[in-house]
């Protein structure tokens, strides 16, 4: 949420990037993969389309991307 409020998003979300600490505590790291996307890709040029998706190769885990990173034609946003 404290990322969110920034506009950054953690592009590679998934369990090996949780620290658990107690029952309630839960922490995130490895913020290498944060960006602050604004993208429409309903909107973007083909020149820049494949720059994002070469970016999402090298940052992301493929099976923890949200559907908007795995299938950028289907035209959703990618934000917080």
């Amino acid at each position: 949420m404290y990322i969110h409020q920034k506009n950054y998003i953690h592009c590679d979300l998934k369990i090996e990037n949780l620290l658990f600490y107690e029952t309630d505590i839960i922490k995130l790291c490895d913020f290498g993969s944060v960006r602050n996307y604004n993208l429409d890709f309903a909107l973007i040029s083909d020149k820049n389309f494949h720059t994002y998706m070469e970016e999402f190769e090298k940052q992301t885990t493929f099976m923890y991307r949200p559907p908007e990173m795995c299938d950028p034609y289907l035209g959703f946003k990618v934000n917080t």
